[in-house]
């Protein structure tokens, strides 16, 4: 029936033993299974099978809870934890209901078969069951009480206690137990006692699933019980309270009670008749019962007995007869239970009845008397009566106790406790002896709960027994263990004797060591402490015969060898080898037997030198975070626990691993890659950092990370690096990220149009920004260099808002920048400012204010860093044509040859930079560099290697490892640095690499610091530069990065290392660079030269290289007609680089073709860096004809069609025909740009972009022409293209200053020109100390005749293998070698050639180049060549002018031409005179302006030889800038309309005319220019024919108060040029001259003519100036004295002394005390007659309005004597002409006053030299540009005296008639003409050699 209640079985297994389940483990488990809190079960019942165990569970989910419990495990007595196993179970088919069913049946069971039976009436309880009902009570407790089940399990089970017995099933529910018994009796009894309690804890008890049964009727019982009554309550006590409640006596034997102190009960029995009811209600309401919780119930009527004294042997079957006989009662037993251990019985009978039957007779069995008396199943005991037997308790025992173990005992109290508690469940008492007693006894003695035992006669019986079994039971559990040791051997083994639990006694005297403990620890103990005993005696005997080794072992390695069990197999093998390691001498020690110690000695030798290792490069950060940690610790948790055998140590930048095989290194360098990490947190705003919570933060961080064993936190300059192990990385950094966002304050600038923007918003908008400061928002408006700025400073996210707000307030706001170019604009409006700043405002609503200067492009340096991509910071030009420039740019797409990339040792590129590139590039570039290091290993710092570019927009990659900054090792690292740059330019070079460009390397995340880094990388540049050969191809240099920072550092350091370096140094201003930004044609740094742009926006590039590298779609080459390649410098060199294929083409190309001058064919790049070559062939330049012009325009003209027709973007030119084909430079260069303007022009492009004009390197010449034809062209200043026609060489260089001519010694003559020193001297060559002497060789630089013989053999053997070595490689007709045995530093041979000019050029420019001081020429060409020594000298000094005239002369300062010869010094000589004749007379330079040529004409005659060339004044007006800003489009411009004409108003022009102008000197101009700036005016010169005029603008007042100045100067300058007019003809005629050194000295010519006005005025004293003092001449005495008394004499000379008179012709009127007279001729006069003859013979279609006789006494006698002397010398009088001279109006004056002026020779015609042009015929002269009509159209000529003498004919650029001989150079021709035999004019080279006779004024 219990399967129906329980269908749901599971299988337990357990080691519980044997076939069966044992009694006491079945309850125990159904206890477990019924509790879910212990196993997850509910209601279940316990089934047996054979060999199987069932639990059967009522309900499915309860037994899935208990199979779902991971583990079941129950506590057994026996065997302590007792493990159990839960299966589903087998069924086989059958369902689990079949299953539990099977249940094991009884034999009654099997004999009787179970039937069906009525249900127990209510009324009998007696009648046998038949349903589960009969077995089962429910037992319930109070509310709140709870107990355990296996109590209550157990107290069922005991019949005496309970009336139960065998329990089949024990369930829980809620607060109800419902419990089975196996016997249906058991179940009966418990029913019927109706008191039941656990724990004192009372239990209901009622039959199960039978609430509505009603129990028999009972007899009444006249017994109380009385429940619960405490030790301390006395029995009078207790019958006092009786007494006091049921009014009875206990004297008067109403009642009496007999105490069971056992069970704290007491029993009244009433004797008299008393309502027993009514009394237990009042006694348990009575207050006192109730103080002592004391219960009263009826006890119920027994049917029992218990017989004492009982026989032994006395069955139960024999009592039963025994009672059932009528003699002894007759009543039938129902049962019998024997108690043999209390020598009684327990007799139930079946009616209570006869208990008294039985109890009144006297009994005996086998003759033995035994008592009996009532007994009770709810008190388990029997009642005596009044005197209740006492029981005699047992004597207490006494045990010896071994003294060691009581020692041990004593060692730890808490065994004694345990044991004491042990002891008290046998209700026993321990008395332990003395501590110190020597032989202890202990004494077991009962204990009082003895006493309270209802079974207490059965335990006193075997009390004395069962205490001293239990006591040895508990002794057992120690052990001592005693062994024989000698005091040697006890010192050797006490350590090792120490065990947990153990006690280890010594007794040395006695030989003997005594071991105690716990009986487990100590098995085997007595066996162990023999052998370690033993084995202590051994190595005792061992250790005498023992040796000691050590073996060198780092910490890495050990670590290794002991993680693999080194000392773990060591001890294995050899157990007495001693192994330790000593750290600190980095060494093994091994102690024991020479053969153990060497041959493991041996083994760790060989594990050692078998690990593995490996170099491993980290990034820095991980480097820095292993830095910071040990070693040892995170190899441990990095590798070792991990099973990984494997150790790091740390090398100077890197890592080394070290592992035990090759496969765990490759696994260890995995683990360290995956495990370790780093991040960088950008830092906006550095003050976070410096915040109190920043660092708790970091503080936390680095605890919670095991104190920075975990992760590292550095702060760099911008950024946080978080490095260490992933996760930790990972967690810091979210949490620093965080509150870096959190607290970081912010700066964003808007932008505004302009500063008036910005004011109007700050004034009219000011409401707007206190919402902001409210938010902890800080609003600037401008500052002090970001003036056009609006900056808003805070928080992030305030800051972003605000700035939105700020630029839609912008974006609604109307601002113009009204740009007014009227002089003076500015001072007037500032004058009154502030008044009209309130007008514009009240009546526009508009703000206005005064743009300052530098304000229209400061703000766009400071906000956008102006530098354009492209631009350089700062850029210098060196020696040899490098450039070496600083870039701010993304080095990935920088425009170079090649790229340096600052690479770790193993070419990973995993960061920064290298990782940037590495992307750009591809992944063909981490290949490439892979393969190296697997090929040649890690690159040391300082190393370099070279590769392909990948996808870079460069040919190739230079990966260059630089070292890791350490502050220990700062030298080496800067040495380690320059190497790696200088590995990095020498690869370039190598590969013939252009450019480079050079990051700074190391600066980053190396550490190196920045100044040094810079320091060291241009110091390495310049060092290299300086090593390198002269023709390296490595031409541009650029450093580049693309922080700001780093950019200025690197600018600053060039700036320091090349300042005295540089040929061209560019530091771009950041103003200039934003203004050049603007420009339409914009002239700027491209690759180191320049660019400027077309207004139709087509690009002119100059730039410098050769032909071969340019990269352009197409490149122009010249070729000759034969159209083959290998002749000419350009074809050559492109034809090396492209190959023979480029050769076939062009030639192929030729057939068919004429092939002629100005010719273009086409062929394919082929190997060169472009797609097309054009093919041009170039005429000569034969003389300037203008043909040759012509095609060269029309070959560039085709070739940009061709480019364009192509729909190609770029081209590049070279300048074509400057080379073998004599076109002069400047004529190309301004052709080439004519013609590329002129193609712009005409608006035809559609894909040309760009044109090169490319020019090599070393032709400075062409360099310089091109730059000053760009600059021309970026100016303005564009010439025509014919001029260069007739201009004289000299006029297109630039002046040189020639100074005096000195003798320093004899044979020598020194002059200066410019900042050169130039010396001729008689002398030997070979002698010169200079840094250069010149040899003029042959091809092969071995010549052996003249100076150059003298030379080789001067400089020795070792000079002539360096020629003869250098003449076998390539060339340009000169080489450089050392100097051998001379003085000199170098010597340069050059290959003889015709053009002697060029030789010196060549050599000038080398010298430069190459920064040698000085140099020593020979006489070139004057020797064996028999060159002319005149021409020679001309050309040598020709040379050194135009070198010293150039803009790049810096080094050279010395230059000397050395004349073997002494008869050529004079020839020299002569040709350093003619030079120093000119010396006042400077020709304008071809690169002036237009505007500075008109003002050299208009001063053309000034005499006063010192005034230099006039400076021109600044035409260009500074515009002033007003800035509007408004709310309204209109109210802007009606206040710009208000400005304009405000400002208009107040201009004013006025213009001064006055040929005086034109006398103008530098000084002059001068003072009109700071008159222009005082007074902010403008002072424009301008010609109108008749005389200059000066025209002045600006604002009235100024305009008044300039002229007036300007009228001053005027007269000034006409009184002192009148002077010195007037001088300078007396000093033909008169000088005063004053002794000094016994020779008289003539006087200046100013003091000359007051000394002469002085004595004609006949005036005795006048003041002078002489030598610097002042003196008082006395004319009378002719003396000179000085302000100390001291004279001097003086004379009066007349040069015309012994001369003809030179008077005046007698047709002059008087002059009146005139200086000058201009007498009006009458046409009736014969003389106006003759010259109006000769007039019209050619001019006979011009009208005479006049003839004017010009009278200048001064000027008359000098020309006669300059005619007497020209007819004495040439020993004839027919050496004058009558000649005419055309002019214009504004020269009357001064020609009149001073004569002709040949210093502006050229200006109209110069063809045959520099000097005055006169006509034979009048019509010539009369040409528009000669004689130019003036305002009233009337023309002016002169007929003049002109002294031709013996000329020949002119040459361009003369300036001095050329010499009559050769061998006398000073014997020169009076003039020259353009035909000798037929000449149609002259030309004459010295002022008073013309005469001004006769003026003519005419019109057409």
């Amino acid at each position: 029936m219990a399967g129906a209640r329980c269908p749901f079985p599971l299988l337990v297994q357990g080691d519980w033993g044997g076939a069966g389940l044992p009694r006491s483990l079945r309850n125990k488990l159904l206890c477990y299974f019924q509790s879910q809190k212990r196993s997850g079960g509910g209601e279940c019942e316990i089934q047996e099978r054979p060999a199987q165990v069932l639990v059967c569970f009522a309900r499915e989910e309860v037994r899935q809870r208990v199979l779902n419990k991971e583990a079941h495990e129950l506590d057994w007595a026996e065997k302590g934890k007792l493990k159990l196993v839960v299966l589903q179970p087998e069924t086989t088919g059958a369902t689990e209901e079949d299953v539990s069913r099977e249940v094991p049946v009884t034999k009654e069971e099997v004999k009787t078969p179970s039937k069906p039976q009525e249900p127990a009436s209510s009324g009998n309880l007696g009648e046998e069951m038949t349903s589960a009902e009969e077995y089962t009570v429910v037992i319930a407790t109070a509310s709140g009480e709870e107990i355990d089940d296996e109590l209550v399990e157990m107290y069922f089970e005991n019949k005496m206690r309970s009336g139960g017995g065998p329990i089949k099933s024990c369930v829980r529910e809620n607060q109800q137990i419902i419990m089975t018994f196996e016997k249906a009796e058991d179940a009966q009894e418990v029913l019927q006692r109706k008191n039941h309690s656990v724990k004192k804890i009372a239990l209901h008890v009622k039959p199960g699933q039978m609430e509505n049964v009603e129990e028999p009727p009972q007899m009444a019982s006249s017994l109380i019980v009385l429940e619960n009554v405490q030790e301390t309550t006395k029995l009078c006590v207790l019958i006092m309270l009786i007494e006091n409640i049921g009014g009875l006596s206990e004297d008067d034997n109403d009642f009496s009670v007999e105490m069971i102190p056992e069970i704290n009960t007491a029993v009244v029995t009433l004797v008299i008749d008393t309502d027993i009811g009514e009394f237990i209600e009042k006694f348990n309401k009575n207050h006192r019962v109730k103080q002592q919780n004391i219960k009263a119930r009826r006890l119920e009527v027994t049917k029992s007995i218990k017989a004492e004294n009982v026989p032994p042997n006395i069955s139960n079957d024999y009592l039963t007869v025994y009672f059932e006989s009528k003699k002894n009662g007759g009543a039938q037993v129902s049962d019998v239970q024997l108690l043999p251990e209390e020598n009684s019985a327990i007799i139930t009978f079946h009616c209570h009845e006869d208990v008294n039957t039985v109890l009144g007779k006297q009994h005996s069995l086998n003759k033995v008397p035994i008592s009996v008396y009532p007994y009770y199943s709810s008190l388990s005991t029997a009642l005596y009566g009044k005197d209740r037997p006492q029981i005699k308790m047992p004597e207490p025992v006494t045990i010896p106790l071994d003294p060691y173990i009581w020692f041990f005992l004593q060692s730890n109290n808490r065994l004694i406790q345990e044991m004491n508690h042990e002891m008290a469940d046998c209700k026993c008492e321990l008395m332990w002896p003395q501590p110190k007693c020597a032989n202890p006894e202990i004494t077991l003695c009962p204990s009082n709960a003895l006493s309270k035992q209802r079974s207490m006669i059965r335990l006193i019986k075997t009390w004395n027994e069962d205490v001293s079994k239990k006591f040895s039971c508990s002794m057992s559990k120690y052990k001592a263990v005693k062994c024989e040791i000698s005091s040697e051997v006890w010192e050797a083994t006490r350590n090792s004797l120490v065990k947990d639990g153990v006690l280890v006694i010594p007794d040395i005297p006695k030989k003997m060591v005594v071991l105690v403990g716990d009986a487990e620890i100590m098995e085997g103990a007595e066996q162990e402490l023999k052998e370690i005993i033993e084995n202590a005696r051994k190595k005792i005997e061992r250790e005498k015969q023992s040796i000691e080794q050590t073996v060198s072992v780092d910490p890495g390695r050990y670590t290794i060898l002991h993680s693999t069990g080194l000392e773990r197999n060591v001890y294995k093998e050899y157990p007495s080898l001693k192994m330790s390691y000593d750290a600190s001498s980095k060494s093994i020690n091994l102690c024991g037997v020479a053969a153990e110690v060497f041959k493991v000695k041996s083994e760790i030798l060989e594990k050692v030198h078998s690990m593995a290792q490996k170099s491993v490069n980290i990034h820095p950060y991980i480097f820095l975070f292993l830095q910071h940690i040990d070693n040892e610790t995170l190899s441990q948790n990095l590798f070792m626990s991990k099973q990984i055998n494997a150790f790091y140590e740390l090398g100077t930048e890197n890592i080394i691993l070290i592992a035990a095989s090759p496969g765990v290194l490759l696994e260890a360098e995995e683990k360290m890659k995956k495990d370790l990490t780093y991040k960088c947190i950008d830092v906006e705003d550095k003050s976070v950092l410096g915040k109190r919570e920043w660092k708790e933060l970091t503080s936390h961080l680095y605890k919670a990370h095991n104190c920075s064993e975990e992760i590292i936190i550095e702060e760099l300059e911008n950024q946080i690096v978080v490095a260490g192990y992933f996760r930790a990385v990972a967690e810091a950094c979210r949490q620093l990220s965080d509150f870096v966002d959190r607290h970081t304050q912010v700066e964003k600038v808007v932008m505004a149009k302009s500063v008036a923007v910005v004011r109007f918003v700050e004034k009219e908008k000011s409401s707007i920004w206190l919402e902001f400061k409210k938010k902890d928002v800080k609003i600037v408006f401008g500052t002090q260099t970001r003036r056009k700025c609006i900056s808003v400073s805070g928080p992030r996210v305030e800051v972003l808002q605000g700035a939105t707000k700020i630029e839609q307030i912008l974006s609604l706001l109307h601002s113009k920048n009204v740009v007014i170019d009227k002089p003076g604009a500015k001072v007037f409006f500032k004058e009154q400012e502030h008044l009209y700043v309130s007008g514009v405002k009240q009546q526009f609503n508009c703000l206005i204010r005064l743009q300052e200067e530098g304000e229209e492009h400061g703000d766009d340096v400071e906000v956008n860093n102006m530098y354009k991509k492209g631009q350089p910071y700062y850029k210098t030009v060196l020696q040899g044509g490098v450039t070496v420039a600083v870039y701010k740019d993304d080095l990935c797409s920088h425009p170079v040859d090649v790229v340096v990339n600052a690479s770790n040792e193993d070419l990973k590129h995993i960061g920064g930079l290298a990782e940037a590139l590495s992307k750009a590039a591809g992944p063909e570039l981490q290949t490439e560099c892979d393969r190296i290091v697997r090929k040649r290993g890690p690159l040391e710092p300082g190393g370099a290697v070279i590769t392909d570019a990948g996808n870079l927009r460069c040919k190739q990659v230079i990966h260059a490892v630089g070292p890791r900054w350490r502050d220990d090792e700062a030298e080496k690292c800067v040495r380690l640095l320059k190497r790696a740059v200088k590995k990095s330019l020498h690869l370039a070079e190598t590969y013939n690499h252009h450019s480079i460009a050079i990051p700074a390397i190391s600066s980053g995340i190396f550490g190196f610091p920045l100044k040094l880094c810079a320091d060291s990388i241009a110091m390495s540049i310049k060092e290299t530069l300086e090593d390198s050969a002269e023709d390296s191809c490595l031409k541009e240099i650029h450093l580049v990065d693309s922080a700001e920072k780093t950019v200025q550092a690197l600018s600053d350091t060039l700036k320091d290392v090349f300042r005295y370096k540089s040929l061209q140094a560019n530091s771009l201003s950041k103003s200039e660079a934003d203004l050049e930004s603007r420009e339409g044609r914009n002239a700027q740094s491209r690759k180191g030269l320049q660019m400027v742009t077309t207004d139709e926006g087509l690009s002119i590039i100059l730039e410098k290289g050769g032909l071969e590298d340019a990269t352009t779609d197409v490149i122009v080459n010249s070729v000759a007609q034969d159209l083959q390649l290998d002749k000419g410098p350009l074809s050559k060199a492109l034809l090396s680089k492209a190959g023979s294929m480029l050769q076939e083409q062009l030639s192929a190309e030729g057939l068919g073709k004429v092939a002629n001058e100005g010719s273009v064919f086409k062929t394919e790049g082929c190997n060169l860096g472009c797609r097309f070559v054009l093919h041009a062939i170039v005429p000569g330049w034969n003389k300037g004809q203008e043909s040759g012009q012509k095609l060269l325009s029309a070959i560039i003209t085709e070739c940009l069609q061709t480019t364009e027709k192509l729909s190609l973007k770029s081209i590049t030119f070279p300048a074509i025909g400057t080379g073998n084909l004599g076109f002069p430079k400047p004529v190309v260069a301004k052709l080439m740009f004519d013609q590329v303007f002129k193609f712009s022009s005409k608006k035809t492009m559609k894909s040309l972009q760009e044109v090169h004009f490319l020019l090599h390197p070393n032709d400075t010449v062409n360099i310089q022409a091109f730059s000053d034809e760009l600059q021309n062209r970026t100016s303005g200043n564009i010439t025509d293209v014919k001029m260069w026609d007739t201009l004289p060489e000299s006029a297109q260089q630039s002046p040189a200053i020639f100074g005096p001519i000195s003798t320093p010694a004899q044979g020598v003559h020194e002059m200066q020109i410019g900042s050169i020193t130039l010396q001729i001297a008689i002398g030997d060559i070979t002698a010169e100390s200079t840094d250069v002497i010149v040899n003029i060789s042959n091809q092969m630089f071995d010549l052996k005749t003249g100076v150059s013989k003298a030379i080789l053999e001067g400089a020795g053997q070792q000079v002539e293998a360096e020629c003869a070595q250098l003449a076998s490689q390539p060339h340009d007709n000169f080489i450089t070698t050392q100097a051998g045995n001379l003085m000199c530093k170098k010597i340069i041979h050059l290959v003889a050639q015709n053009d002697t000019k060029s030789l010196v050029s060549k050599v000038l420019q080398e010298c430069e180049l190459r920064q040698y001081t000085s140099v020593a020429f020979p006489a070139i060409g004057t020797g064996q060549a028999g060159r002319d020594p005149a021409e020679v000298a001309n050309s040598m000094l020709d040379a050194v002018v135009d070198f010293e005239s150039g803009k790049s002369v810096q080094s050279v300062k010395n230059i000397k031409i050395i004349i073997f010869q002494s008869q050529l010094l004079s020839v020299f000589h002569a040709s350093m005179q003619k030079r120093e004749a000119t010396a006042n007379v400077p020709d304008p330079p071809a690169s002036e302006s237009i505007f500075s040529r008109f003002m050299s004409f208009l001063s053309f005659g000034k005499r006063t030889p010192e005034k230099k060339p006039p400076v021109v004044l600044q035409k260009k007006i500074k515009p002033t800038v007003f800035q509007i800003c408004g709310e309204s489009q209109k109210n802007v411009e009606d206040a710009e309309s208000w400005i304009r004409h405000l400002i208009s108003k107040e201009q004013h022009e006025n213009t001064i005319s006055d040929e005086w102008i034109s006398s103008f000197d530098r000084r002059d101009y001068k003072e009109l220019e700071d008159l222009q700036k005082k007074l902010d005016i403008t002072i424009q010169l301008e010609s109108q024919g008749v005389a200059p005029v000066i025209r002045v603008s600006g604002v009235t007042k100024d305009v008044l108060k300039a002229c007036l100045e300007i009228q001053g100067m005027i007269k000034r300058i006409r009184k002192v040029e009148e002077e010195q007019s007037k001088a300078e003809l007396l000093s033909n005629l008169v000088e005063w001259q004053y002794l000094e050194k016994d020779q008289y000295v003539p006087f200046d010519r100013l003091t000359n003519l007051h000394l002469e006005d002085a004595a004609a005025a006949n005036q005795k004293e006048i003041d002078i100036v002489m030598v610097n003092k002042k003196y008082k001449v006395n004319l009378v005495a002719k003396t000179a004295t000085d302000c100390k008394g001291k004279k001097t004499r003086i004379v009066r000379v007349s040069k015309d002394e012994g001369k003809l008179s030179a008077a005046v012709p007698a047709e002059w009127c008087d002059m009146k005390q005139e200086h000058v007279k201009v007498v009006l001729l009458n046409p009736e006069m014969k003389e106006y007659q003759e010259v109006e003859k000769k007039f019209e013979q050619t001019c006979a279609q011009f009208k005479i309005e006049k003839i004017e006789r010009i009278q200048n006494p001064f000027f008359w006698q000098a020309y006669q004597i300059k005619k007497q002397e020209m007819d004495s010398k040439n020993h004839n009088t027919n050496n004058e002409k009558l000649l005419f001279h055309g002019t214009t109006s504004g020269s009357l004056t001064i020609i009149n006053t001073n004569g002709f002026n040949r210093s502006y020779a050229g200006m109209n015609a110069a063809c045959y030299g520099n000097g005055t042009y006169f006509a034979v015929h009048a019509n010539y002269s009369a040409n528009d540009a000669y004689s130019k009509p003036d305002v009233n159209g009337k023309k002016y000529m002169y007929l003049a005296r002109v002294l031709v003498g013996e000329y020949c004919v002119g040459k361009k650029g003369i300036i001095t008639p050329p010499s009559k001989s050769s061998t006398d150079p000073t014997d020169l021709f009076d003039s020259v003409t353009d035909n000798v035999k037929n000449p149609s004019m002259f030309v004459t080279f010295n002022d008073i050699q013309a005469y001004p006779e006769y003026l003519i004024t005419f019109t057409i």
